[in-house]
Protein backbone atom coordinates (compact mmCIF):
# COMPACT_ATOMS: atom_id res chain seq x y z
CA UNK A 1 0.00 0.00 0.00
CA UNK A 2 1.02 3.74 -0.66
CA UNK A 3 0.81 6.42 2.01
CA UNK A 4 -1.10 9.22 0.19
CA UNK A 5 -0.22 12.19 1.85
CA UNK A 6 -2.81 14.44 -0.20
CA UNK A 7 -5.41 12.95 1.87
CA UNK A 8 -5.92 13.12 5.59
CA UNK A 9 -8.15 10.15 7.34
CA UNK A 10 -10.00 11.17 10.75
CA UNK A 11 -10.53 9.01 13.00
CA UNK A 12 -12.87 9.85 16.37
CA UNK A 13 -12.64 7.71 19.49
CA UNK A 14 -14.47 7.39 22.89
CA UNK A 15 -14.43 4.56 25.34
CA UNK A 16 -13.08 2.61 22.68
CA UNK A 17 -11.82 -0.76 22.43
CA UNK A 18 -8.28 -0.37 22.22
CA UNK A 19 -7.21 -3.36 20.61
CA UNK A 20 -9.90 -2.68 18.11
CA UNK A 21 -8.68 1.53 17.40
CA UNK A 22 -5.07 -0.26 16.88
CA UNK A 23 -5.79 -2.41 14.05
CA UNK A 24 -7.53 0.46 12.34
CA UNK A 25 -4.55 3.19 13.09
CA UNK A 26 -2.53 0.45 11.47
CA UNK A 27 -4.42 0.10 8.45
CA UNK A 28 -4.85 4.00 8.08
CA UNK A 29 -0.87 4.59 8.59
CA UNK A 30 -0.31 2.66 5.47
CA UNK A 31 -2.79 3.90 3.29
CA UNK A 32 -2.58 8.20 4.34
CA UNK A 33 -1.85 10.49 6.87
CA UNK A 34 -3.94 10.19 9.96
CA UNK A 35 -5.23 12.63 12.75
CA UNK A 36 -7.08 11.15 15.65
CA UNK A 37 -9.35 13.03 18.08
CA UNK A 38 -9.78 11.15 21.01
CA UNK A 39 -13.24 12.49 23.18
CA UNK A 40 -11.83 12.40 26.84
CA UNK A 41 -11.69 8.59 26.87
CA UNK A 42 -11.08 7.41 30.17
CA UNK A 43 -7.92 4.98 28.92
CA UNK A 44 -6.12 8.35 28.12
CA UNK A 45 -2.30 7.40 28.30
CA UNK A 46 -3.16 4.22 26.49
CA UNK A 47 -4.64 6.06 23.35
CA UNK A 48 -2.01 8.56 23.62
CA UNK A 49 0.42 5.43 23.48
CA UNK A 50 -1.32 4.12 20.18
CA UNK A 51 -1.10 7.70 18.41
CA UNK A 52 3.19 8.30 19.14
CA UNK A 53 3.65 6.06 16.83
CA UNK A 54 1.22 5.99 13.77
CA UNK A 55 -1.03 9.43 13.68
CA UNK A 56 0.52 12.73 12.37
CA UNK A 57 -2.20 14.77 14.90
CA UNK A 58 -3.25 13.65 18.12
CA UNK A 59 -5.76 15.69 19.77
CA UNK A 60 -6.62 14.88 23.10
CA UNK A 61 -9.80 16.53 24.68
CA UNK A 62 -10.42 17.15 28.55
CA UNK A 63 -14.65 16.43 28.08
CA UNK A 64 -16.67 14.53 25.26
CA UNK A 65 -17.27 17.82 22.92
CA UNK A 66 -19.65 15.18 20.54
CA UNK A 67 -18.70 13.33 17.42
CA UNK A 68 -19.42 16.23 14.96
CA UNK A 69 -17.28 18.63 16.66
CA UNK A 70 -14.54 16.30 16.71
CA UNK A 71 -14.85 15.88 13.20
CA UNK A 72 -14.58 19.54 12.79
CA UNK A 73 -11.48 19.70 14.52
CA UNK A 74 -9.86 17.23 12.27
CA UNK A 75 -11.23 18.72 9.31
CA UNK A 76 -9.97 22.10 10.09
CA UNK A 77 -6.10 20.70 10.91
CA UNK A 78 -6.38 19.25 7.05
CA UNK A 79 -7.19 22.96 5.54
CA UNK A 80 -4.69 24.14 7.95
CA UNK A 81 -2.35 21.89 6.53
CA UNK A 82 -2.93 21.85 2.95
CA UNK A 83 -4.63 18.66 2.69
CA UNK A 84 -6.70 17.90 -0.49
CA UNK A 85 -9.12 15.96 0.95
CA UNK A 86 -10.42 13.95 4.25
CA UNK A 87 -11.13 10.40 4.80
CA UNK A 88 -13.44 10.03 7.85
CA UNK A 89 -13.73 6.86 10.66
CA UNK A 90 -15.54 5.76 13.65
CA UNK A 91 -13.30 3.67 16.08
CA UNK A 92 -15.50 0.56 15.41
CA UNK A 93 -14.56 0.57 11.74
CA UNK A 94 -12.77 -2.09 9.80
CA UNK A 95 -11.87 -0.77 5.99
CA UNK A 96 -11.20 -3.43 3.97
CA UNK A 97 -8.03 -3.72 1.85
CA UNK A 98 -6.37 -1.06 0.70
CA UNK A 99 -9.38 1.44 1.26
CA UNK A 100 -8.14 4.77 0.37
CA UNK A 101 -6.58 4.29 -3.01
CA UNK A 102 -10.02 2.53 -3.96
CA UNK A 103 -12.47 4.98 -2.95
CA UNK A 104 -10.02 7.27 -4.55
CA UNK A 105 -9.80 5.61 -8.01
CA UNK A 106 -13.46 5.80 -7.70
CA UNK A 107 -13.42 9.35 -6.74
CA UNK A 108 -10.45 10.44 -10.05
CA UNK A 109 -12.75 8.20 -12.44
CA UNK A 110 -15.97 10.63 -11.41
CA UNK A 111 -13.88 13.44 -12.15
CA UNK A 112 -12.97 12.08 -15.58
CA UNK A 113 -16.21 10.09 -16.95
CA UNK A 114 -19.16 11.95 -14.76
CA UNK A 115 -20.33 15.24 -15.56
CA UNK A 116 -22.15 15.60 -12.06
CA UNK A 117 -20.22 17.63 -8.72
CA UNK A 118 -19.42 15.01 -6.07
CA UNK A 119 -19.78 16.06 -1.94
CA UNK A 120 -19.23 12.56 -0.82
CA UNK A 121 -18.52 9.16 -1.69
CA UNK A 122 -19.18 6.42 0.92
CA UNK A 123 -18.48 2.64 0.71
CA UNK A 124 -20.40 -0.31 0.68
CA UNK A 125 -21.18 -1.11 4.63
CA UNK A 126 -20.27 -4.56 5.31
CA UNK A 127 -22.58 -6.79 8.49
CA UNK A 128 -19.76 -7.77 10.74
CA UNK A 129 -21.81 -10.53 11.79
CA UNK A 130 -23.43 -11.77 8.25
CA UNK A 131 -21.05 -10.20 5.73
CA UNK A 132 -23.86 -8.60 3.69
CA UNK A 133 -23.78 -5.09 2.06
CA UNK A 134 -26.26 -2.66 3.19
CA UNK A 135 -27.98 -0.65 0.14
CA UNK A 136 -27.84 2.66 -0.88
CA UNK A 137 -30.91 4.66 0.07
CA UNK A 138 -32.42 7.28 -2.74
CA UNK A 139 -35.13 9.07 -1.48
CA UNK A 140 -36.36 10.81 -4.51
CA UNK A 141 -39.79 10.40 -3.46
CA UNK A 142 -42.06 8.94 -1.48
CA UNK A 143 -41.03 5.24 -2.11
CA UNK A 144 -36.99 4.64 -1.64
CA UNK A 145 -35.21 3.53 -4.71
CA UNK A 146 -32.33 0.92 -3.30
CA UNK A 147 -28.72 0.79 -5.48
CA UNK A 148 -29.77 3.09 -8.14
CA UNK A 149 -26.71 2.72 -10.94
CA UNK A 150 -25.33 6.19 -11.63
CA UNK A 151 -25.63 5.84 -15.66
CA UNK A 152 -21.93 6.81 -16.17
CA UNK A 153 -19.93 4.32 -14.18
CA UNK A 154 -20.96 0.98 -12.60
CA UNK A 155 -20.36 0.21 -9.28
CA UNK A 156 -21.03 3.71 -7.96
CA UNK A 157 -24.99 4.91 -7.07
CA UNK A 158 -26.94 7.56 -6.08
CA UNK A 159 -27.78 8.01 -2.67
CA UNK A 160 -29.62 10.30 0.01
CA UNK A 161 -26.49 10.10 2.15
CA UNK A 162 -23.76 7.70 3.33
CA UNK A 163 -22.47 7.13 7.06
CA UNK A 164 -19.53 9.28 8.19
CA UNK A 165 -17.84 6.18 8.95
CA UNK A 166 -15.31 6.14 5.47
CA UNK A 167 -16.88 8.68 3.84
CA UNK A 168 -14.61 10.74 1.66
CA UNK A 169 -15.14 14.28 1.18
CA UNK A 170 -13.01 16.65 -1.26
CA UNK A 171 -11.98 19.89 1.16
CA UNK A 172 -13.26 22.47 -1.71
CA UNK A 173 -16.25 20.64 -1.26
CA UNK A 174 -16.27 21.19 2.40
CA UNK A 175 -15.59 24.69 2.49
CA UNK A 176 -19.23 24.71 -0.38
CA UNK A 177 -21.12 22.89 2.06
CA UNK A 178 -19.62 23.67 5.85
CA UNK A 179 -18.35 22.13 8.55
CA UNK A 180 -20.16 19.06 10.07
CA UNK A 181 -23.30 20.51 12.14
CA UNK A 182 -21.79 20.21 15.77
CA UNK A 183 -24.97 20.99 17.65
CA UNK A 184 -26.04 17.44 16.92
CA UNK A 185 -23.67 16.30 18.96
CA UNK A 186 -23.25 12.29 17.57
CA UNK A 187 -26.90 11.34 15.94
CA UNK A 188 -27.67 11.99 12.43
CA UNK A 189 -24.39 14.10 11.67
CA UNK A 190 -24.48 12.03 8.83
CA UNK A 191 -27.56 12.52 7.15
CA UNK A 192 -27.65 16.78 8.26
CA UNK A 193 -24.26 17.29 5.91
CA UNK A 194 -25.42 15.29 3.02
CA UNK A 195 -29.32 16.67 2.87
CA UNK A 196 -27.48 20.11 2.58
CA UNK A 197 -24.79 19.03 0.22
CA UNK A 198 -27.59 17.64 -1.68
CA UNK A 199 -29.41 20.80 -1.64
CA UNK A 200 -26.83 22.92 -3.27
CA UNK A 201 -26.59 20.67 -6.51
CA UNK A 202 -24.02 17.92 -5.04
CA UNK A 203 -24.30 14.18 -5.61
CA UNK A 204 -23.86 12.00 -2.36
CA UNK A 205 -22.67 8.54 -3.79
CA UNK A 206 -21.80 5.15 -2.87
CA UNK A 207 -19.23 2.53 -4.45
CA UNK A 208 -18.43 -1.19 -4.19
CA UNK A 209 -15.37 -0.40 -4.66
CA UNK A 210 -14.42 0.53 -1.28
CA UNK A 211 -16.08 -1.44 1.71
CA UNK A 212 -16.26 -1.42 5.43
CA UNK A 213 -16.84 -3.31 7.87
CA UNK A 214 -19.51 -1.73 10.27
CA UNK A 215 -21.95 -2.18 12.56
CA UNK A 216 -24.79 0.54 12.87
CA UNK A 217 -26.12 0.75 16.64
CA UNK A 218 -25.86 -1.61 19.02
CA UNK A 219 -26.61 -5.54 18.90
CA UNK A 220 -30.45 -5.73 18.90
CA UNK A 221 -31.70 -8.76 20.93
CA UNK A 222 -35.63 -7.79 19.77
CA UNK A 223 -36.77 -10.02 17.62
CA UNK A 224 -39.20 -7.87 16.61
CA UNK A 225 -37.42 -4.96 16.13
CA UNK A 226 -34.74 -7.23 14.06
CA UNK A 227 -37.27 -7.80 11.62
CA UNK A 228 -38.34 -4.48 11.49
CA UNK A 229 -34.54 -3.27 10.87
CA UNK A 230 -35.02 -0.98 14.02
CA UNK A 231 -31.23 -0.63 15.09
CA UNK A 232 -31.00 -0.37 18.97
CA UNK A 233 -29.57 2.09 21.18
CA UNK A 234 -29.13 3.04 24.72
CA UNK A 235 -32.04 5.35 25.88
CA UNK A 236 -29.82 8.72 26.38
CA UNK A 237 -28.22 7.95 22.95
CA UNK A 238 -31.94 7.40 21.95
CA UNK A 239 -32.62 11.67 23.39
CA UNK A 240 -30.44 12.81 20.59
CA UNK A 241 -31.61 10.93 17.48
CA UNK A 242 -34.59 11.86 18.76
CA UNK A 243 -34.11 15.74 18.94
CA UNK A 244 -31.85 15.87 16.28
CA UNK A 245 -34.49 14.37 13.87
CA UNK A 246 -37.52 16.57 14.90
CA UNK A 247 -34.50 19.52 14.10
CA UNK A 248 -34.40 17.47 10.48
CA UNK A 249 -37.99 17.90 9.80
CA UNK A 250 -37.67 21.21 10.41
CA UNK A 251 -35.20 21.77 7.75
CA UNK A 252 -36.13 23.23 3.71
CA UNK A 253 -33.38 20.73 2.87
CA UNK A 254 -34.45 17.84 3.72
CA UNK A 255 -36.28 15.22 1.42
CA UNK A 256 -39.86 15.46 1.29
CA UNK A 257 -39.60 11.28 1.05
CA UNK A 258 -37.43 10.71 4.00
CA UNK A 259 -39.51 12.87 6.55
CA UNK A 260 -42.42 11.12 5.55
CA UNK A 261 -40.95 7.79 5.53
CA UNK A 262 -38.93 8.38 8.85
CA UNK A 263 -41.71 10.48 10.80
CA UNK A 264 -43.99 6.97 10.06
CA UNK A 265 -40.57 4.84 10.98
CA UNK A 266 -40.35 7.15 14.19
CA UNK A 267 -43.18 7.39 15.45
CA UNK A 268 -43.96 2.91 15.21
CA UNK A 269 -40.25 2.19 16.76
CA UNK A 270 -41.04 5.01 19.72
CA UNK A 271 -44.41 3.13 20.77
CA UNK A 272 -42.95 -0.18 20.56
CA UNK A 273 -40.03 1.14 22.32
CA UNK A 274 -42.28 2.39 25.25
CA UNK A 275 -44.62 -0.52 25.50
CA UNK A 276 -41.97 -3.61 25.01
CA UNK A 277 -38.78 -1.91 26.26
CA UNK A 278 -37.91 -2.68 29.93
CA UNK A 279 -35.92 1.11 29.48
CA UNK A 280 -39.56 2.55 28.92
CA UNK A 281 -39.40 4.53 31.81
CA UNK A 282 -35.34 6.69 30.94
CA UNK A 283 -36.89 6.24 26.55
CA UNK A 284 -39.98 7.97 27.96
CA UNK A 285 -38.22 10.46 29.78
CA UNK A 286 -35.54 11.15 27.07
CA UNK A 287 -38.29 11.56 24.69
CA UNK A 288 -39.71 13.95 26.26
CA UNK A 289 -36.67 15.76 27.09
CA UNK A 290 -35.60 15.88 23.45
CA UNK A 291 -38.87 17.29 21.88
CA UNK A 292 -38.63 20.11 24.39
CA UNK A 293 -35.21 20.80 22.93
CA UNK A 294 -34.19 20.85 26.71
CA UNK A 295 -29.81 19.48 27.14
CA UNK A 296 -28.80 16.33 28.97
CA UNK A 297 -25.30 16.01 30.65
CA UNK A 298 -22.71 14.25 27.77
Amino acid sequence: MNVNKELLSIVVSYQPDLDQLKNLLDSLAKQSHVCLVDNGSRQAEEIAQLAEDRVQFFFPQALNIGLAEALNLGIRCAEEESYQAVLLFDQDSTPVGDYAANILGVYDSLQSESRHRCAVIGPRLLDPETGRGTDFKLFSGLAAKSDKQLDELLGVYESSFVITSGSYIPLEVMRRVGPMKSSYFIDNIDLEWCFRATSLGFLVLGCDDASLIHSIGEKQENSLFKRLGFKHHNPKRFYYTTRNRIDLYRQNYSPVGWKVRDIARFALKTSLLLLLSKDRKQIWHYTKLAFWGRPIEC
